[in-house]
């Protein structure tokens, strides 16, 4: 299914297509205002994507194509995820569709533009230097059940570690949380102090992130109601709002503990 718009708060633009001129009011929609003298650089890897750079080569964005049913996910979580945790990722982002095709025949193809996050790739077997983070990590993605661990989506910058893509996000809702798992098993996570003490201060950074932004937490979860309302025919997305708060009551109770929230729905 091909959605044609995703209401506020979600940050939803369509255009005509990757160039130029779009991006160039795709940046001013999310409050980048661009030089108009800035390049884009496009790529086939397993997908169609995109870099946007100003005009001394400094990166600035990435857009990428997206699958009809993932780009709501995406969108959830890139606007939940600013909510909670601005610090672990991408400043912005927007989503949408883009035209091809002949005008009798033209198909819309979503889109994910994304702040462009610098800094330099997670290595392999840097997991335990960095553990601290990574609790922090395991916290975030918890929450987001976001899946896809691997050390290509993560960046690092001043002892900050970003996650950069989210397009396996809020997939596995039936049950625990098994996202770091393999992280978890193979580098005995829950025996490492720094990342106990990771994951406890991120507890903590969303709990405080959650009261501090009621409002706009609250607004979101009312948008993600009304999609799933407005998909009733179609199961995964008409499920997806009831499934969330359940998956949230038995994976992240640590946070939602006590917590006085403006929600219609009781998570605890």
């Amino acid at each position: 299914m091909t959605f044609r718009h995703l209401p506020p708060p979600f940050h939803w633009r369509s255009v005509r297509n990757i160039d130029i001129e779009e991006i160039y009011y795709l940046a001013h929609y999310i409050g980048v205002k661009l030089d108009k003298n800035f390049r884009i650089k496009s790529n086939w890897s397993f997908y169609k994507h995109y870099e946007v750079f100003d005009v001394d080569g400094k990166p600035l964005f990435h857009i990428k194509k997206s699958m009809d049913m993932n780009v709501f996910f995406e969108a959830a979580a890139l606007h939940l995820a600013r909510i909670i945790d601005i610090e672990l990722c991408p400043e912005n982002y927007i989503v949408g569709n883009y035209d091809v095709g002949f005008w009798r025949f033209k198909s819309p193809i979503p889109f994910v533009m994304t702040t462009f996050c610098d800094g330099e790739v997670l290595k392999k077997g840097e997991i335990t230097k960095y553990a601290y983070n990574i609790g922090r990590h395991f916290i975030f993605h918890k929450f987001l059940n976001l899946y896809d661990v691997y050390e290509r989506h993560f960046i690092l910058k001043n002892e900050i570690l970003k996650r950069i893509d989210y397009d396996l996000a809020f997939r596995e809702l039936k049950g625990k949380y098994s996202g770091f798992d393999r992280w978890i098993k193979k580098y005995r996570l829950f025996d490492n102090s720094e990342f106990l003490k990771g994951a406890d201060f991120e507890v903590d950074q969303i709990r405080n992130n959650l009261i501090s932004k009621n409002r706009e937490f609250s607004d979101t979860l009312s948008a993600i109601k009304f999609i799933s309302l407005e998909k009733k025919d179609d199961k995964i997305y008409s499920d997806f709002y009831e499934d969330l708060l359940k998956y949230w009551k038995n994976n992240c109770i640590e946070i939602f503990s006590d917590l006085d929230l403006d929600l219609e729905d009781s998570i605890e």
